[in-house]
Parts: C-alpha cells; structure tokens; sequence
C-alpha cells in the first residue's frame, strides 16, 4: 500500500447558526415556473412566465465562484412556461410546457461548454406543469397535465439511443404541480395538486427493477408549486403553496432512515412556483411568485443560497464499509485517515461550516489538529460520489 505522510495545518472559521440562508445576486428579472438544472459547478435558469413580461425562452448561467448571472444562447424553440428540465451527462434538457399555440412536446438537449442547442426526439405526449429528474445518464419525466388532463404517466429518456421509453407509472393519484429529485439511483416524487386538492405523500423509484414504493409522507403538510434540491444524498423540500397560504418551511429528507427533519426557514420573500437547483453541497433558490394566479402577483428576482449543517444525520460506517479509519480519536495535536482507496477528504466544524479540503489522496493522511477548538467534527471521504462520513472528537 502507498503511504503518503503529510502535516497540515486547520484554521477555523466558525458559523454559529449551522444551517443557514444567504442572499447573492439577483435574477436578472421577474419570472417564475422557469426550469433550471446545475452542470459542471454553474446553475442553468431559463424560460418561465411574468405578469406584464409574457412568456421566454432566454437562458441564463449562474457562476457562484463570482456570485454573477450570464446570458447564454435561447432555447431554440418558442417561449415556454411550466416546462421540464433535467441534467444527464454533463449536458441540460428542456421540453414541453404552455407555449404560444397550447402545451409542447418538443425536446432540446443543451451543451454548455459549445453553448449550443440541439433538437432531441419529442416527449411522447404534449406535457406540463410535470417533473423530472436523472438517476445515472438517463432521464425521467412524470406526472403533470398531459393532453389536457392531469397524468400518473412515467417516461425514460436515453441521450445515447435518443429514445424514449414508457416506464410503470407513478402510483399516487394524478397530479400536477409535484416536486421530484434523485439520490442515488432512487427517483422521489411527492407533493402537487389536484383541482385545489394539495397531497403529501412521497414515493421511491427504483431505475433497477422499474417499481414503486410508497415512503414516509412529506413532514411539512400538503403542499404544491413547491422547491427542491438535493445536497448531499438528502433531499431538501419547502417554500410553495401549503394548504392556501404560502410556506416559508424547508424539510430535509434523509432516505437511509427515511424520515423528514425541519430545516432553518427561508429568510426571502414568500414565494411559489421559483425555480431551484444545487452547486456545490450549495441549494439555490430564486425566482418565483408571491401568488399562485391572477393580477396583482409580485413576482420576485432575488436569488437565495442554503448551506446545510453537514453534521446533521450523519450515519457513521465501519472500516469495513467505507475503507475509512480515523485515529487516534478522540484527538489532541494530530489524527491520522487511513484509507484503502483515493478519496477526497474535507473536515467540517460541528455547526456545518467547511473549515478544510485536501487534494485526493490514498494511504495515510496525517493531519494537525492544534488549532481546532474542542468539540465534535466531521470528516467525510468524498470517493466515486459517494460521501462516507464519521464523527471526530477534539478533546
């Protein structure tokens, strides 16, 4: 085995709130029910609806290394709102949704690093107002209004064979307006609505045997036109329409345990239908409405980031599970990290604050725990994209 003995010193810088939201720059305007997806460390935010602007088609790329929003090319298509949008492969999509002569069905695969559109085949059905997500390279699309009539349809779209395929259908009643995001290679939908009838049920999908199952209901109530992300293999859901009034609440979904746990409120406006994505163990939300329909909606341009509590829920595995061991522990001037395979390795204060990262590496690492302040840390190796995490005690 490659041993690798390296000394390095920890500064602190201590976040007493834990979890918490920040401001950043602004959308560049008032929209909301725009789609928006995250590749390669920037947020992709376009199409949409205002009051008094009428419907888009622009798009737009968040960096939040310079917290700055800049335009990249349209979606080739006509303006759209309450469409679908996705990320497989390094690449961003966008289909369906009310356009200018009813509800679409055309599909567009977007390349960020050409900055270029291309047409992919047609979703089988004129859809919106529906969910999706990607679990591996292949995306999934489901639930909404199809054809004029609310739908429990589930669809597979592969990039390589550009082929879409019928997949067994959400179980829950028809519904629109839901929220949906993948951990893993498990697929949630949950939330939405029914003519005024809001659900708080929440289902699992598995890409593997193609099936269903019904999981713990979403904690925050009945709720739809909500946000979600996901942050390190948990989902995040909150801020929509909750039973007529409008929820500030965000609960984490953690589904090892598969359970819901309250998160710090969102500080921002109150707001429905905004458009959300995640960089970086970072959720986005901006955007969005401060009324479900009608005139006299005050549609919001201000852009929130979450930073969770990263010791919230850890779930510590042996050696044997993770090829991970930290020691001695409790620790006073150093702790070594043996690992078995290279990983990335960062240390997070116990209130969530990141307070080192390190280059991969395999073998032992030795680090310099002088300054650490006395109390409870958390170590996570980051390897393969999975994130195994174990708790350290500074005596």
């Amino acid at each position: 085995m490659k041993i690798i003995p390296v000394a390095l010193l920890l500064s602190i810088t201590i976040n007493a709130s834990g979890d918490q939201w920040i401001q950043k720059a602004d959308f560049i305007g008032q929209r909301r029910s725009g789609v928006a997806f995250a590749i390669n460390q920037k947020g992709y935010v376009g199409t949409g609806y205002h009051q008094q602007g009428g419907v888009f088609k622009d798009f737009w790329s968040y960096d939040p290394f310079t917290d700055s929003w800049t335009q990249v090319a349209d979606l080739p298509g006509v303006e759209r709102t309450a469409a679908f949008g996705f990320e497989a492969d390094g690449k961003g999509y966008v289909g369906g949704g009310w356009v200018s002569v009813g509800t679409g069905k055309d599909f567009w695969e977007y390349n960020p690093i050409a900055n270029t559109w291309i047409q992919k085949a047609d979703f089988p059905n004129q859809i919106t107002n529906t969910v999706a997500f990607s679990i591996g390279n292949k995306g999934f699309v489901g639930t909404g209004i199809s054809n004029s009539a609310l739908t429990s349809d589930f669809w597979e779209f592969d990039p390589q064979t550009n082929i879409w395929v019928s997949k067994s259908p959400f179980p829950g009643l028809p519904r629109c307006y839901a929220i949906g995001f993948s951990i893993g290679g498990k697929g949630y939908i949950g939330t939405g609505e029914n003519v005024g009838q809001q659900y708080n049920d929440f289902y699992e999908y598995d890409a593997m045997t193609n099936s269903w199952v019904s999981k713990a209901d979403f904690g925050g109530g009945q709720i739809s036109r909500g946000s979600c992300f996901v942050l390190d293999q948990k989902g995040y859901v909150g801020i929509g329409l909750g039973n007529v009034i409008i929820t500030d609440e965000l609960w984490q979904y953690n589904p090892i345990v598969d359970s819901w746990n309250q998160k710090l409120n969102f500080p921002g406006s109150l707001r429905v239908s905004a458009m959300s994505f995640s960089i970086n163990n970072r959720g986005y939300i901006c955007a969005g409405d401060s009324i479900v329909t009608g005139a006299g909606a005050i549609q919001g341009i201000t852009n929130w980031e979450y930073s969770p509590d990263s010791l919230d829920g850890i779930n510590e595995l042996s050696f044997e599970e993770s090829g991970i061991e930290i020691f001695p522990n409790p620790v006073h001037d150093f702790f070594n990290v043996h690992s078995k395979y290279p990983v990335l390795l960062s240390v997070y204060s116990e209130d969530g604050k990141m307070i080192f990262i390190n280059r991969k590496f395999e073998g032992e690492l030795r680090v310099d725990a002088h300054n650490l302040a006395s109390g409870i840390y958390c170590v996570r190796a980051e390897l393969n994209k999975h994130s195994y995490v174990h708790r350290l005690v500074k005596e």
